[in-house]
C-alpha cells in the first residue's frame, strides 16, 4: 500500500540550516522582547548555535528519519510557545500597559499549554496500545524502510469556519465600537486553541516517533522520510558536502553498476 509514504523530497535540502538557524533567531525575540527583556547576544548566540547545529546535520548528515523528526517537532514546539509568548506580551504589555498581567497570562498560558502536550503523549501511547500491528502498519512501509505520514485528525467544516470568522469579526467589531481591546480578547482565545492544538499535535507525534526508534534498534532497523537515494542526490550537490557529508552520500553510481550498463551485458 503506498497510500501515505513518501517517494521523493519535497524540499530543498540546502534550505534546511538557514531555516532552523533564522528560527533559533526568532525564538528568543519573540518570547522576550514583547515584555522589554532584552535576550542579549549570549542568548542569541545559544539558540542560533543549537538550531543552527540541527540544521545542519539534518542538511548534511541525518537520514531523514525518526530522530530528525522528534528533532524538528522539539523546535517546532519551542517555536509556537515562543509566538503564543510573544502575542500575549504584546497584547498585554505593549498595547494595554499590563506588564504585570502579561507575565501572569502568559505562565497560566505555558501551564494550558503543557497540559495539552501531556494530554497528546498519553493519546499517542493508547494509539500505540490499542493496536500496535495495525499501529506500525499505519505509520512505517516495512518493506522500504520508509515512514509514512501521520493521518491528519478529522476536522469538522463548522470548525474550519471559526478561524475566519473570528480573523473576520474583527473590523466589523471594530466599527461598531468595541474598541482595540475587546477585539484583543476575542481573537486572543482562537490563538490560544490553536496553539494548544499544536501542542497536543506535537506531544502524540513525539511519542510515537520515540515508539518507532525504538522499534529501529530492537530489530536493526534504520527508518526514513524519503528514499535513501533522493537525499544522496541533493546531497551531492550541496555546497560544503565534500567535507560535511557522510562518506556514502557522496559516492555516485559508475557506468559499470548502472542498470542500463547491466542490460547491455545481460544482452550480449
Amino acid at each position: 500500500m503506498k497510500t501515505g509514504t513518501n517517494t521523493s523530497l519535497p524540499f530543498q535540502l540546502r534550505y534546511v540550516a538557514p531555516y532552523y538557524l533564522g528560527m533559533g533567531i526568532a525564538i528568543p525575540f519573540a518570547a522576550l522582547v514583547p515584555y522589554g527583556i532584552e535576550p542579549g547576544i549570549w542568548t542569541y548566540t545559544a539558540f542560533a548555535a543549537a538550531a543552527g547545529m540541527f540544521g545542519v546535520w539534518e542538511q548534511y548528515r541525518s537520514h531523514q528519519g525518526t530522530l530528525s523528526s522528534m528533532g524538528g517537532n522539539i523546535w517546532g514546539t519551542l517555536l509556537v510557545l515562543s509566538i503564543v509568548l510573544g502575542c500575549i506580551g504584546a497584547c498585554f504589555s505593549i498595547l494595554m500597559g499590563a506588564a504585570e498581567l502579561a507575565v501572569r497570562v502568559a505562565l497560566y498560558s505555558l501551564v494550558g499549554m503543557a497540559l495539552a502536550g501531556l494530554i497528546g503523549v498519553r493519546n499517542g501511547r493508547r494509539a500505540i496500545r490499542a493496536d500496535p500491528e495495525a499501529w506500525l502498519q499505519q505509520r512505517v512501509d516495512l518493506k522500504q524502510q520508509l515512514l509514512k505520514h501521520a493521518p491528519p485528525p478529522p476536522v469538522s467544516p463548522w470548525k474550519k469556519l471559526l478561524i475566519p470568522l473570528g480573523i473576520g469579526s474583527a473590523p466589523v467589531l471594530e466599527a461598531l465600537g468595541f474598541g482595540r481591546f475587546s477585539l484583543l480578547f476575542l481573537l486572543l482565545p482562537f490563538l490560544l486553541a490553536i496553539a494548544a492544538f499544536a501542542m497536543f499535535s506535537f506531544g502524540a507525534e513525539i511519542t510515537q516517533l520515540w515508539q518507532l526508534r525504538k522499534y529501529e534498534r530492537q530489530h536493526g532497523l534504520r527508518f526514513s522520510r524519503f528514499p535513501l537515494a533522493a537525499i544522496q542526490e541533493q546531497r551531492r550537490q550541496l555546497p560544503l558536502a565534500r567535507w560535511l557529508c557522510r562518506p556514502e552520500a557522496l559516492a555516485t553510481p559508475t557506468a559499470s553498476t548502472s542498470p542500463g550498463k547491466m542490460r547491455r551485458k545481460t544482452k550480449k
